[in-house]
């Protein structure tokens, strides 16, 4: 049956630790395992859990980074979808104005063909787009071009709505402060996407560390375990050759086999 880690770690000390014992050398010392096989043994255990110690840890990094990237990302898409909703609530008929947005309009369906979007919003002026994080955003319309579907797009589009508001005439400018969006609130929210671009970047970097650390850590595994395997092997065998069946057990016990 194969050892649990926990299992691996206690048996390979008790080995390397009792093996050096004068009795327990006399057994296993012509199969190989001498002083310095026995350190050999122990290096590995020691580089085995040093390499776990540190995928662990940067599990639990991993997994801050993921958690402050979802809050970030949900935070910036917040904004922008509120942005978004101004520009719809000022122009949402004019299609030139949206364009400049990469928005288009609402289109519903109906059986007599289709109508103008109704205004959904609630008392913030925000709608279900205010997530701005399902790839297709529809509300009952066909699926609209102005929802990335990647991470890359999605921080490049968000940047593209806020550097729209500098290119305005002064009275378009003015009309988005009227309804909360003045420049003060534009270079927030644009600063909003560089922190999640920045947190998203840090969870990517996590991920990849982890992704090494763990299988680094799995091949000092597995090279434990194929030491310890064929070390068991051979001292079960020695023990039978060298010791009378009444003093076997306890040496096995010793040696933690």
């Amino acid at each position: 049956m194969k050892l649990n880690q926990l299992q691996l770690q206690k048996k390979v000390k008790i080995y390397v630790t009792s093996g050096k014992r004068p009795e327990a050398q006399a057994v296993i010392n012509p199969t190989g395992y001498h002083e310095e096989k026995l350190n050999e043994g122990e290096t590995l255990l020691d580089r085995w859990l040093a390499l776990k110690a540190n995928a662990d840890k940067l599990r639990e990094e991993q997994k801050g980074a993921t958690q402050a990237e979802k809050q970030a990302r949900k935070t910036a898409a917040a904004e922008v979808s509120s942005l978004k909703e101004a520009v719809r609530v000022l122009w949402g008929q004019d299609e030139t104005m949206l364009a400049r947005f990469a928005m288009t309009p609402y289109q519903y369906g109906n059986r007599n063909g289709k109508s103008p979007a109704p205004d959904n919003s609630d008392s913030n002026g925000s709608k279900a787009e205010s997530t701005a994080e399902t790839p297709t955003e529809t509300n009952g319309s066909k699926p609209r071009s102005d929802q990335p579907t990647t991470t890359a797009e999605r921080i490049a589009y968000w940047h593209m709505v806020y550097a729209v508001f500098p290119k305005l005439s002064e009275e378009q400018q003015a009309q988005l402060a009227g309804v909360g969006w003045n420049a003060q609130r534009v270079a927030a929210g644009a600063n909003l996407v560089d922190v999640y671009a920045k947190r998203d970047e840090l969870q990517d970097r996590k991920i990849k560390q982890r992704q090494q650390a763990r299988a680094a850590a799995t091949e000092a595994e597995k090279e434990l375990r194929t030491w310890y395997g064929q070390a068991r092997r051979l001292t079960r065998s020695a023990i039978r050759r060298s010791l009378p069946p009444e003093k076997r057990q306890a040496m096995e016990e010793l040696l933690g086999l």
